[in-house]
Formats: structure tokens, sequence, C-alpha cells
């Protein structure tokens, strides 16, 4: 059997805090692109992300104007920044929440470190299939599909991964909690 291999502990509480203030700044830029393309329209970036139908995706577009598409384009550019980000602290943060515990804890938490680098993944092909839909006048059927399906696998996985973080830090909690001392 082969050791697992770790990263210390100091440098994942670096690397993972890290990847929390750039999400944090990325974030922050979303707001602008995402009130761009709401400015005339009731659609933003995840209506266009799960559209699922060239229909669907061509009426958000008819709703946009040079303006908000250029703003989607933005997001979607901003988002490859934004990924590794998210797929660092969500590698970081389950493995902290998972670091010293038993061996179920452990294997949950790789699977769910495994998920994380999928739905990171499955970002990239949605963003790509977004960003065909922009520049073009035809709207095609296949991309909004392999869109949809990859946007809701990675909110399915990533979600997942966060129903984890909170029954492991609150197990965590109840396992780390020192009796009080009754008064005499």
């Amino acid at each position: 059997m082969v050791a697992e291999t770790r990263v210390p502990q100091k440098w994942l509480l670096i690397a993972t805090g890290i990847a929390i203030v750039i999400i944090l700044i990325i974030r922050a830029m979303f707001a602008g692109t995402e009130q761009t393309m709401h400015s005339g329209s009731p659609y933003g970036i995840v209506d266009f992300e799960l559209a699922f139908s060239g229909k669907q995706a061509g009426m958000i577009l008819s709703q946009w104007d040079r303006e908000a598409v250029d703003a989607a384009r933005a997001s979607l550019l901003l988002d490859f920044l934004f990924i590794p980000a998210y797929a660092v602290a969500f590698v970081g943060i389950t493995s902290l929440l998972t670091r010293n515990r038993s061996t179920p804890w452990r294997r949950a938490g790789r699977s769910l470190i495994g998920g994380g680098i999928a739905a990171a993944l499955l970002d990239v092909l949605e963003n790509l299939m977004l960003l065909y839909q922009l520049q073009g006048d035809v709207i095609r059927q296949i991309p909004p599909l392999i869109a949809g399906v990859a946007a809701s696998i990675k909110f399915l996985l990533l979600g997942i991964a966060v129903v984890f973080w909170l029954v492991a830090g609150i197990a965590y909690l109840l396992r780390n909690r020192t009796p009080t001392e009754s008064a005499v």
C-alpha cells in the first residue's frame, strides 16, 4: 500500500486562504457584469448557463443588448480565473476537514476532492460552449445543452461538497467538545 503524500498543513492553510481571497475579489468583479446583464433584462449569466436549449439561449440573447452580451463574455472570461481559485479552495477546505480523521472521512474527502476537480473541468467546458454561443448570430441546439448539463453537474458536485463541509465541521466540533464541569 502506498503512503499518502500530504501537503503540510501550514501550506494548505496558506493556499486555501489565498484562494478564498482571490474568490472574494473575483466575486466582486462579477457583480458589475451581472448588473449590466440585468440592466435591461431579467436574465443573468446563470440563466444563460442553464438555458439547456437553443430556443431558451436565443431568447436570453434577444433580451440582452450589445453591452449585456459583452458583459456576459467578460463574465465568462473572468470565470477562467475564478475556476482555479475555487478548485484550490475546495481541495484545501476538504483536505483540512478530513485531515487526521478516520479512513471513511478521508475516503469521502478524496472523493469530494475528485468531484471538485471534475466540477472545475465541467466549468471550463460550460464556458467554452457559452462563449461559442456568444460569437455568432445563429443559435445552435447542442452548445446550450452541453453547457446546461455541465453547469448542473458542476453545481451538484460543489453543493455536495458544501453539505459535506457542514457535516464534517459539526462532527469535528462535537468530537472536540470538552464537557463542562458541573458546579459543586
